[in-house]
């Protein structure tokens, strides 16, 4: 009877370890699945077909200077963040130098501290910089860039958190008519007076 005993608690240890080890393999499976999934996943996902057109680049162009009171400010705190491609006469390249307060439609300008991609298929990671009244770098982060067959770029934006700041791109000035409520205002926005009247009303 002992020993009938004992073979029963072996017997049943034994299904237990069988078990176990059959519960391991299974989630150790599932894992290794799961793993694969995403590589081939990551694998096929390409920046340079699977981007977002950016709205209202023209704005966004270096020379284009903020009129305060006649438009809202690009506010790139609303951003859905994602791999974008920038289309404009305006030009594509994120400018690699401050751009200067009230520069690309916005209070905040965004650059990039560092160079472009100039290979196809090469990406990198750039920092990026938010310019404020007085510093030229007051934030920093990091972006994806991507150089693409076709001599175009995608940049992966970040959502910005402050408000009132947007990322410039290109630096052609652009002419442009600016629909409000209740006019409709034909600006040039590489107008120097317009700049200096902008900046000092800034100060107040």
């Amino acid at each position: 009877t002992s020993f009938e005993n004992q073979y029963a608690q072996y017997g049943i240890f034994s299904v237990l370890l069988t078990i176990i080890a059959h519960t391991k393999m299974f989630y150790t499976t599932c894992v290794v699945i799961l793993v694969l999934q995403i590589s081939l996943s990551d694998a096929a996902f390409d920046a340079c077909t699977n981007y977002t057109s950016m709205k209202y680049v023209d704005r966004r162009a270096v020379q284009n200077q903020l009129e305060i009171g006649s438009i809202n400010p690009i506010s790139d705190d609303f951003l859905e963040s994602g791999w974008y491609r920038i289309e404009s006469a305006a030009g594509e390249n994120m400018p690699t130098e401050p751009p200067g307060s009230l520069r690309c439609g916005t209070w905040y300008p965004i650059w990039l501290n560092g160079t472009l991609p100039t290979t196809i298929g090469e990406e990198i990671v750039g920092q990026v910089c938010l310019q404020g009244f007085t510093k030229n770098c007051s934030l920093t982060w990091n972006i994806d860039i991507k150089y693409c067959s076709g001599d175009y770029l995608v940049y992966n934006l970040v959502r910005s958190e402050t408000t009132s700041s947007g990322y410039c791109f290109g630096t052609e000035a652009v002419t442009a008519t600016i629909e409000t409520p209740s006019t409709s205002i034909a600006t040039n926005t590489d107008d120097p007076i317009n700049g200096i009247l902008s900046y000092l009303y800034s100060l107040f």
